[in-house]
């Protein structure tokens, strides 16, 4: 049975959506890392000292015997992960205590904006500890304590209040891109930053406080929503869905299911790059209850072309 959770969506965040919350949240410590742009990993340590693997959407299997995603065998192997698993198995163990550690995989291959260098490696953002997130305080240091606070990405500020931590620059060169040996270039900027609570876990309107701020080179729609009144006509709104659809979503669906390798697989990723587009377009205008088909034609048109562009390229 397998012991894989679903990582919770962190939100990119809405100033005029979360100015409310900046006053509730005036005093309160929040972290500021750098986003990877890379692809979910889950690491699943079991009270029966088993370890499993999951990306962003599902359970690779054990470790053992993993389904195939991107090179992340050669990425298990790299010392510092090895020795990590080798010694988190045994804790579990002895804990008896279920721990699910949440990272990214990144380096050639998996990235394919930012030179991270030739390498595919792990680090690890986030903790589950029986079902429940841990505090960032409490992740980092139990990451220290057992000798792996290498494998934690780091902390790049500590800002004091919601507002502080949305105002956070998030156009920068990547302090990461160094550790799989690229070249520190000025042109390799980071993908934005996250912002999460350093010593304790909110929520609000059960979702978890955490926010992702992106660099705009790197955003899956424009810089605005799209202002659409409730009569819109349906032109109007197959213009505004369209512009949902783009390279920068395309590479996050790929982020989670890993890319597509074959013309065969057009189908199932032109569903999956809508699907993805289509829940972050109703969260912007509401629900779409007509012409749904419609709306997204042209957006789907538009899917197949990119990842035709993409497969030609190799």
């Amino acid at each position: 049975m397998t012991n894989f959770k679903k990582y919770s969506s962190i939100e990119t965040f809405d100033f005029d959506e979360l100015e409310s919350l900046s006053e509730q949240y005036a005093d309160i410590e929040f972290v500021i890392q750098e986003k990877l742009d890379g692809a979910n990993i889950t690491i699943i340590f079991d009270r029966d000292g088993g370890v499993e693997i999951g990306s962003r959407t599902e359970s690779l299997g054990e470790i053992d015997k993993l389904k195939r995603f991107y090179r992340i065998e050669e990425a298990l192997r790299e010392n510092d992960i090895k020795e990590f698993i080798a010694f988190w198995s045994e804790k579990a163990k002895r804990d008896g205590k279920l721990y699910s550690f949440y990272g990214e995989l990144f380096g050639k291959g998996v990235s394919r904006r930012i030179d991270y260098g030739d390498k595919q490696l792990i680090l690890l953002f986030d903790l589950r500890i029986d079902g429940e997130y841990a505090t960032l305080r409490h992740f980092y240091d139990l990451l220290e304590e057992t000798g792996f606070h290498k494998l934690a990405v780091p902390t790049l500020r500590v800002a004091t209040g919601l507002k502080a931590a949305l105002n956070e620059d998030c156009e920068f060169i990547s302090c990461l891109s160094h550790l799989a040996g690229a070249d520190r270039r000025d042109t390799n900027y980071a993908e934005g930053i996250v912002i999460k609570p350093m010593n304790c876990v909110l929520y609000h309107e059960k979702h978890r406080v955490a926010y992702k701020k992106k660099n705009p080179n790197f955003k899956e729609k424009g810089a605005k929503k799209p202002k659409l009144a409730w009569d819109a006509t349906l032109s109007e709104q197959r213009a505004a869905f369209v512009e949902y659809v783009n390279e920068n979503r395309m590479l996050s669906v790929f982020s989670k299911h890993q890319p597509i390798e074959a013309i065969a697989e057009i189908g199932k990723y032109i569903q999956l790059i809508v699907a993805d587009a289509l829940e972050e377009f109703e969260k912007d205008v509401g629900k779409l209850e007509i012409n749904k088909k419609l709306i997204i034609s042209r957006a789907q048109a538009k899917a197949a072309a990119l990842l035709k562009d993409f497969l030609a390229r190799g």
